[in-house]
């Protein structure tokens, strides 16, 4: 994937595994552990021009009563840049958090969910330490179709903020719907059942794009002309608001011959 990503100049965050998202694990049992894996992670990928920053943990301080402090987040920011001083490292948090007394700009925080789970937001948490924007939301409303609309609405008001750093949950439940050669099969959906999330978001634009239309409770001939000039007859709307017209025999092209 990597090599994709350098091949069509994406730009990537590369982050670790460590994470406590679930409240459950041990930070101090499990340091030397973790500081090895981000050695190993920097190691293998710090090569790849697509990466442009580390993520050093994900939502640590749901464990701050198991061992997440500032010593062990500077272990891992000093392990890290040890290996690759060239690339600024990150932590998410959960709510948000203080910076763990380590330098901006080399380490920065992204909160998560500052207006709550599930709601709909357009808080940038300005600072002058950390990149402005929201590191995560939407969960777990991301697979719903409320949650397709606020991707969109959210995105724009915050970048009207000037928000730089905006990682909306909408859709990662849906990639494999648009990697070629992988199928949702093979993958395990976080929140329960998902129905294409492409074919969603078409169904809520078309929606959106139609509303105007699906107020005429009937149309009985199209403002549209053919090349004919007569006009194309059209019956009572459908339920998606679009007139269904069809065309006299006289009216339709011949078949074109090859």
């Amino acid at each position: 994937m990597l090599d994709t990503a350098d091949e069509l100049g994406l730009m990537l965050m590369g982050e670790s595994a460590i994470r406590c998202s679930n409240q459950n694990v041990d930070f101090v049992a499990s340091h030397d552990t973790m500081v090895n894996h981000v050695k190993a992670m920097v190691l293998r990928d710090r090569n790849h021009p697509s990466i442009i920053r580390w993520s050093q943990a994900n939502e640590p301080n749901g464990c701050y009563q198991n061992g997440d402090s500032n010593q062990f987040e500077a272990d891992l920011f000093n392990a890290m840049t040890k290996l690759d001083g060239t690339r600024p490292i990150s932590v998410d948090c959960w709510f948000g958090c203080g910076n763990y007394g380590l330098p901006s700009p080399d380490f920065a925080v992204s909160q998560h969910y500052s207006s709550g789970l599930g709601k709909y937001s357009e808080e940038v948490n300005a600072s002058k330490d950390n990149p402005t924007g929201q590191g995560e939301y939407i969960w777990s409303s991301d697979n719903t179709r409320q949650g397709l609309t606020w991707f969109g609405t959210s995105a724009m008001a915050m970048r009207r903020q000037d928000g730089v750093d905006i990682r909306p949950y909408t859709l990662l439940s849906g990639w494999a719907s648009f990697v070629p050669g992988v199928k949702r099969a093979q993958m395990t959906i976080e929140q329960g059942a998902l129905r294409s999330s492409a074919r969603t978001i078409y169904r809520t634009l078309g929606r959106a794009r139609s509303s105007a239309a699906s107020r005429t409770a009937s149309v009985q001939f199209s403002s549209r002309t053919r090349t004919t000039g007569r006009p194309t007859r059209c019956r009572t709307p459908t339920a998606t608001g679009r007139p269904r017209c069809r065309r006299s025999r006289r009216e339709r092209p011949a078949p074109r011959r090859f």
